[in-house]
Protein backbone atom coordinates (compact mmCIF):
# COMPACT_ATOMS: atom_id res chain seq x y z
CA UNK A 1 0.00 0.00 0.00
CA UNK A 2 1.20 3.55 -0.90
CA UNK A 3 1.81 5.93 1.46
CA UNK A 4 0.19 9.41 0.60
CA UNK A 5 0.33 11.15 4.09
CA UNK A 6 2.47 14.84 3.90
CA UNK A 7 5.79 13.09 5.67
CA UNK A 8 6.32 10.66 2.37
CA UNK A 9 5.95 13.26 0.00
CA UNK A 10 2.75 11.84 -1.47
CA UNK A 11 1.36 13.62 -4.50
CA UNK A 12 4.21 16.16 -4.35
CA UNK A 13 6.50 14.02 -4.37
CA UNK A 14 5.46 10.66 -6.73
CA UNK A 15 3.08 12.67 -8.86
CA UNK A 16 5.05 15.40 -9.74
CA UNK A 17 8.30 13.56 -10.10
CA UNK A 18 6.81 11.41 -12.42
CA UNK A 19 5.34 13.60 -14.38
CA UNK A 20 8.79 15.78 -14.69
CA UNK A 21 10.52 12.42 -15.41
CA UNK A 22 7.56 11.73 -17.63
CA UNK A 23 8.22 14.84 -19.84
CA UNK A 24 11.68 14.90 -20.36
CA UNK A 25 11.97 11.33 -21.47
CA UNK A 26 8.99 11.81 -23.69
CA UNK A 27 9.97 15.13 -24.46
CA UNK A 28 13.03 13.94 -26.54
CA UNK A 29 10.99 12.37 -29.22
CA UNK A 30 9.03 15.67 -29.91
CA UNK A 31 10.40 17.40 -33.02
CA UNK A 32 9.73 19.93 -35.57
CA UNK A 33 9.15 16.82 -38.30
CA UNK A 34 7.53 14.55 -35.44
CA UNK A 35 5.85 17.71 -33.66
CA UNK A 36 2.24 16.70 -36.07
CA UNK A 37 2.39 12.90 -35.76
CA UNK A 38 3.34 12.75 -32.14
CA UNK A 39 0.91 15.29 -30.07
CA UNK A 40 -2.07 14.17 -32.53
CA UNK A 41 -4.71 16.22 -34.31
CA UNK A 42 -5.89 18.20 -31.29
CA UNK A 43 -2.73 18.98 -30.16
CA UNK A 44 -1.14 19.71 -33.07
CA UNK A 45 -3.86 22.36 -33.98
CA UNK A 46 -2.28 24.03 -30.52
CA UNK A 47 1.36 24.39 -31.51
CA UNK A 48 2.27 25.94 -34.91
CA UNK A 49 5.96 25.79 -34.54
CA UNK A 50 8.84 24.21 -32.69
CA UNK A 51 8.70 20.81 -30.67
CA UNK A 52 5.33 20.84 -29.12
CA UNK A 53 6.99 20.48 -25.70
CA UNK A 54 5.26 23.16 -23.88
CA UNK A 55 1.63 21.22 -25.26
CA UNK A 56 2.61 18.30 -23.85
CA UNK A 57 3.93 19.34 -20.80
CA UNK A 58 0.33 21.43 -20.42
CA UNK A 59 -1.70 17.62 -21.14
CA UNK A 60 0.75 15.92 -18.91
CA UNK A 61 0.17 18.27 -16.35
CA UNK A 62 -3.59 18.36 -16.69
CA UNK A 63 -3.77 14.43 -16.85
CA UNK A 64 -2.39 14.97 -13.33
CA UNK A 65 -4.61 17.50 -12.20
CA UNK A 66 -7.40 15.45 -13.28
CA UNK A 67 -6.07 12.34 -11.08
CA UNK A 68 -5.61 14.87 -8.32
CA UNK A 69 -8.98 16.21 -8.67
CA UNK A 70 -10.95 13.61 -8.75
CA UNK A 71 -9.36 11.87 -5.60
CA UNK A 72 -9.38 15.35 -3.49
CA UNK A 73 -13.05 15.37 -4.44
CA UNK A 74 -14.39 12.14 -4.03
CA UNK A 75 -15.87 12.26 -1.03
CA UNK A 76 -17.09 15.94 -1.99
CA UNK A 77 -15.25 17.83 0.15
CA UNK A 78 -11.74 19.00 -0.14
CA UNK A 79 -9.93 18.80 3.75
CA UNK A 80 -7.09 20.42 5.15
CA UNK A 81 -4.69 17.73 4.94
CA UNK A 82 -5.55 16.78 0.79
CA UNK A 83 -4.77 20.85 0.18
CA UNK A 84 -1.57 19.50 2.20
CA UNK A 85 -0.93 17.09 -0.29
CA UNK A 86 -0.91 18.40 -3.25
CA UNK A 87 -0.63 22.05 -2.62
CA UNK A 88 3.28 22.07 -4.41
CA UNK A 89 1.70 20.01 -7.88
CA UNK A 90 -1.65 22.35 -7.72
CA UNK A 91 1.15 25.39 -7.56
CA UNK A 92 3.23 23.92 -10.80
CA UNK A 93 -0.16 23.43 -12.92
CA UNK A 94 -1.23 26.36 -12.01
CA UNK A 95 1.95 28.27 -13.83
CA UNK A 96 1.51 25.86 -16.30
CA UNK A 97 -2.22 26.81 -17.20
CA UNK A 98 -1.55 30.96 -16.69
CA UNK A 99 1.49 30.70 -19.19
CA UNK A 100 -1.29 29.66 -21.89
CA UNK A 101 -4.77 30.15 -20.91
CA UNK A 102 -6.01 33.57 -19.70
CA UNK A 103 -8.73 32.53 -17.70
CA UNK A 104 -5.68 31.02 -15.15
CA UNK A 105 -3.51 34.29 -15.48
CA UNK A 106 -4.59 35.09 -11.99
CA UNK A 107 -3.26 31.94 -10.88
CA UNK A 108 0.18 32.07 -12.05
CA UNK A 109 1.91 32.97 -8.22
CA UNK A 110 -0.80 30.61 -7.03
CA UNK A 111 -1.18 31.31 -3.44
CA UNK A 112 -2.68 28.52 -0.67
CA UNK A 113 -5.79 30.62 0.04
CA UNK A 114 -6.19 30.65 -4.22
CA UNK A 115 -6.45 26.99 -4.08
CA UNK A 116 -9.90 26.52 -3.97
CA UNK A 117 -10.90 28.84 -6.31
CA UNK A 118 -8.30 27.37 -8.68
CA UNK A 119 -9.89 23.95 -8.48
CA UNK A 120 -13.55 25.24 -9.03
CA UNK A 121 -12.20 27.29 -12.17
CA UNK A 122 -10.66 24.01 -13.46
CA UNK A 123 -13.99 22.22 -12.67
CA UNK A 124 -16.18 24.68 -14.58
CA UNK A 125 -13.50 24.62 -17.55
CA UNK A 126 -14.72 23.57 -21.09
CA UNK A 127 -12.01 25.37 -22.47
CA UNK A 128 -8.74 23.11 -23.66
CA UNK A 129 -7.62 20.90 -20.72
CA UNK A 130 -10.02 21.73 -18.57
CA UNK A 131 -11.92 19.33 -16.55
CA UNK A 132 -14.81 19.44 -18.76
CA UNK A 133 -13.19 19.27 -22.46
CA UNK A 134 -13.37 16.20 -23.65
CA UNK A 135 -11.32 16.63 -26.13
CA UNK A 136 -7.97 17.23 -24.34
CA UNK A 137 -9.05 14.41 -21.71
CA UNK A 138 -6.01 12.27 -21.37
CA UNK A 139 -3.97 13.79 -23.69
CA UNK A 140 -0.89 13.31 -22.30
CA UNK A 141 -1.11 9.57 -21.70
CA UNK A 142 -2.29 9.88 -25.66
CA UNK A 143 0.94 11.47 -26.64
CA UNK A 144 3.08 8.91 -24.57
CA UNK A 145 1.01 6.04 -26.70
CA UNK A 146 1.97 8.23 -30.11
CA UNK A 147 5.56 8.27 -28.61
CA UNK A 148 5.37 4.53 -27.83
CA UNK A 149 3.98 3.31 -31.31
CA UNK A 150 6.41 5.72 -33.44
CA UNK A 151 9.57 4.74 -31.15
CA UNK A 152 8.33 1.11 -31.18
CA UNK A 153 8.50 0.63 -27.43
CA UNK A 154 5.86 -0.57 -25.61
CA UNK A 155 3.42 0.95 -23.61
CA UNK A 156 4.25 -1.68 -21.33
CA UNK A 157 8.51 -1.46 -22.08
CA UNK A 158 7.91 2.63 -21.48
CA UNK A 159 6.22 2.32 -18.23
CA UNK A 160 8.49 -0.46 -16.81
CA UNK A 161 11.24 1.56 -17.95
CA UNK A 162 9.69 4.84 -15.76
CA UNK A 163 9.56 2.63 -12.64
CA UNK A 164 13.13 1.66 -12.53
CA UNK A 165 14.22 5.48 -13.31
CA UNK A 166 11.75 6.70 -10.67
CA UNK A 167 12.96 3.72 -8.02
CA UNK A 168 16.44 4.58 -8.86
CA UNK A 169 15.89 8.50 -8.29
CA UNK A 170 14.74 7.44 -4.74
CA UNK A 171 17.81 4.99 -3.34
CA UNK A 172 19.91 8.63 -4.46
Amino acid sequence: MNDFSPQSGGINSILLTGIRSTIDSAAQHLTPETRAVLLGPVLASFTTRGTGRTCFTLACFADGLRVVFDAILADGIISEEEIDESEDFLKEVAVSFAKVRPEYARFASLSRDQILDFIDCYKQDSGSFGHKDESTKWSGITVCRNIADHTGQSEQEGIEQQMRLERSNRCI
